[in-house]
């Protein structure tokens, strides 16, 4: 006995309703002995792109669970009972329960193969196995009665005195509200309106009382209040967001300054660490290599159809934390986030982690870990799976929606940008061009602070020379050329440093990319003087491992790849700091504490030298989180005696501090008087 009802919600707009005994043909003669309850295939409304029904319906996609299956039974001996209705002989009622059970097996069996393949995508990548029922319940299921029925009671000769069962009205329930109660686009706890209680069957599903969002959002404030760190409030808002999303983005809308250091940096740097125990996770989509082949299926089971944005990453640079893998889905599923904040409907988002494996040795062995544990699929093999995944989003939701990289390696990043902008595909990378403007829009901010140096003057020496600092670069020189400089003029006044030194075109081996900002050491301010503290500098890298491939004629560039010694790195970058003599660091390594006292403070020298006294340097920390910022805003204004125009990637609290304190403090350190401390103090939750 088969009863339509609406799977999903009027959110994920759901297409009209097949019956199940359409696709099991041998239900149709015993349908009213087998009441299927959930069993109604959602037909979606771009069935015509896949003509096999079974690969494209989804089982309770609303509720986020598969479909049960029910027998009616009647008895007390659970027998099931044939209606008189339509049997009338013992020989066709055994048939009939025969035909039931062949039924019941079919069904089983499809629901779970289709279980596997509507769930997969949503669930992670780890492989899973279904778990067979137990024998108990195997012989229940499986069992072929052995009473003698009745044809005129079909009763049986058991000793119930129950009545029969009416099976051509019996029924288990519609499960539309339990699905709408699951959609947190639907549910939106007492705030839920009247008309969509009764519309979606939400009543008793939802509490009775019914008050304005706003209620709901002081709901969800005062619980926020009552964490104690910045992981435990992520969970909270991520579990806001799985259940009630009106409520969600109305408080994060409501406060951004304090809420989006929570769901995004530099607190989902710490959500993609534990993303192994992180219950709930955010909904993503997972794309593998052993999809392949397959990826436009699964696109098929993300529930709307109203994409216009995907947010991608291979989890192989997650912020400065390095490979994550499948971990990594925090990144897009935060930035989806952080679109909708901005006023864009969830509906149109879509975050996907493509699971390429990792080279993380530790997730590889990690049982938590939710990705392949497997090393990184390389080489046109990965190519070709991000072409498919891209040509896929385009079949299913049109040649407009918009694709955003974000926080792979540099060495896919600039040839997958370059590869879908060959496909005539709207993209951008958010590492290259996005970090750019905002880091671009920064420097152009400093400028006109009363102190700094005009753009044209300024000399910025780049710490790392990943995709983020060469997008920023390649950005900065159009800026400097709108004020009025040569294309040549523009890239001199743009120095670079990688962990093999600075950057000059007397090295070998460099990318492309590096390639367009390497300088001639002629070039260095200077001068000889320069070149012989850089030469010097690369002496302290003698003996190491890291550095012992540069060739002698390298050597000026003063090696740095000792990254893991955060004071050597220092006293290397102020010997370079001190040949090139920048009015502006942008450090973009996720090397923590790079830019020490001796690098602020020669940095702070060398725009004086430019400006005059009264010039104050610019500071870029970009790196996230912000444990990997190359200085803290506190370290660099005490530092720089409250002199640098500083900004960041991740916000810090507000600083209070005492202007007159920290001036006598300077004076007193001037004088050799080390006793006297300016005041510091940290507070409020600011960026």
């Amino acid at each position: 006995h088969l009863t339509p009802s609406v799977v999903g919600s009027a959110a994920y707009h759901s297409p009209p309703l097949i019956p199940v005994c359409a696709h099991f043909p041998s239900l149709r003669p015993c349908c009213s002995a087998a009441t299927v309850s959930s069993a109604v295939i959602a037909h979606k409304a771009n069935m015509h792109r896949n003509p096999s029904p079974l690969s494209t319906h989804q089982w309770g996609i609303g509720s986020r669970r598969t479909p049960t299956l029910r027998v009616c039974n009647a008895g007390s001996d659970g027998g099931a009972r044939v209606p008189p209705c339509l049997h009338s002989d013992v020989q066709q009622q055994h048939s009939a329960v025969q035909q039931r059970q062949t039924a019941v097996d079919e069904m089983l069996a499809s629901v779970a193969a289709n279980r596997r393949g509507v769930l997969t995508g949503m669930l992670g990548t780890t492989v899973w196995t279904l778990s067979p029922l137990s024998a108990e319940a195997q012989a229940q299921t499986a069992a072929p009665s052995t009473r003698t029925l009745d044809p005129n009671t079909a009763s049986g000769n058991t000793s119930s005195s129950a009545a029969p069962v009416d099976f051509c009205n019996s029924s288990n329930g519609d499960p539309r509200g339990a699905a709408a109660a699951r959609d947190p686009a639907i549910n939106s706890g007492c705030a839920t309106p009247a008309d969509v209680r009764q519309q979606q069957q939400l009543a008793g599903l939802v509490p009775p009382r019914q008050v304005d969002l706003q209620v709901e959002v002081l709901r969800a404030q005062a619980a926020l209040d009552r964490c104690s760190t910045a992981l435990e409030k992520h969970r909270l808002l991520v579990t806001l967001k799985e259940t009630n999303q009106a409520a969600f983005y109305a408080l994060l809308q409501q406060d951004l300054e304090t809420l989006l250091p929570l769901v995004y940096t530099p607190t989902i740097g710490d959500a993609c660490l534990n993303w192994g125990v992180l219950l709930p996770r955010p909904t993503g989509l997972y794309i593998s290599l052993r999809d392949r082949g397959n990826v436009a299926a699964l696109l098929q089971h993300w529930p709307s159809d109203e994409v216009r944005l995907a947010v991608i990453t291979d989890g192989e640079r997650i912020l400065g934390l390095g490979d994550l893998g499948a971990h990594g889905m925090g990144i897009p599923t935060g930035k989806c986030v952080v679109y909708g904040a901005a006023g864009a409907n969830p509906e149109w988002l879509l975050p996907v982690t493509v699971d390429v494996g990792t080279n993380n040795s530790q997730l590889q062995q990690d049982a938590l870990y939710v990705g392949l544990p497997q090393g990184r699929l390389r080489g046109q093999e990965y190519f070709d799976l991000m072409v498919e995944l891209v040509q896929g989003l385009q079949e299913r939701f049109g040649r407009t929606v918009l694709v955003h990289w974000e926080d792979l390696a540099a060495k896919n990043a600039f040839q997958m940008l370059q590869l879908v902008r060959n496909m005539r595909v709207p993209t951008f990378n958010d590492d290259i061009q996005a970090t750019a403007a905002v880091a671009v829009a920064a420097v152009l901010g400093a400028v006109r602070v009363p102190g700094a140096l005009p753009l044209q003057q300024q000399r910025f020496l780049f710490f790392g020379a990943g995709q983020a600092n060469i997008g920023t670069a390649r950005l900065l020189t159009k800026a400097l050329q709108q004020q009025g400089l040569s294309a040549a003029a523009a890239k001199s006044r743009i120095w670079m440093v990688d962990s093999k030194g600075l950057i000059l075109s007397t090295r070998t081996n460099l990318t492309p990319q590096k390639a367009e900002f390497a300088q001639n050491p002629s070039n260095l301010p200077g001068g000889r003087a320069a070149a012989t503290a850089l030469e010097s500098s690369s002496k302290m890298q003698a003996g190491n491992s890291n550095s012992s491939s540069l060739s002698s004629s390298n050597s000026i560039s003063g090696s740095i790849s000792s990254y893991d010694d955060s004071d050597d790195v220092v006293q290397q970058l102020a010997a370079v700091v001190a040949a090139v003599q920048p009015t502006a660091l942008v450090g973009a390594a996720a090397v923590a504490g790079a830019f020490g006292q001796p690098v602020i403070e020669g940095l702070v020298q060398s725009t004086h030298i430019a400006g005059g006294p009264s010039a104050r340097p610019i500071v870029l920390a970009l790196s996230n989180p912000t444990n990997k910022s190359e200085v803290s805003y506190a370290d660099a204004m005490r530092w720089s005696s409250n002199k640098v125009i500083y900004a960041s990637g991740s916000p810090y609290p507000p600083i209070c501090f005492d202007p007159a304190a920290a001036a006598a403090a300077a004076a007193a350190a001037a004088a050799g008087d080390g006793s006297m401390k300016a005041t510091c103090s940290m507070s409020g939750n600011g960026g």
